[in-house]
């Protein structure tokens, strides 16, 4: 698998991941916030391990 795919694959996951919170907007800093009480930390961590993932990739294709 190329990194385009992967990067596709990964960013389908993350809004899959994303649509399960209602409370998840794009960009995390509201989470200890206003949507700590109503997502769970592990589907936070995946997310943000998501985000991430995606960000090294989008570096690599440039």
């Amino acid at each position: 698998m190329d990194k385009q795919e992967k990067l596709k694959e990964l960013t389908a996951k993350l809004e899959e991941l994303k649509g399960r919170d209602p409370s998840h907007c794009s960009g995390t800093e509201g989470f200890v916030g206003h949507t700590g009480h109503s997502m769970s930390p592990e589907l936070f961590q995946q997310i943000e391990a998501l985000e991430e993932e995606i960000k090294k990739l989008k570096n690599e294709l440039k």
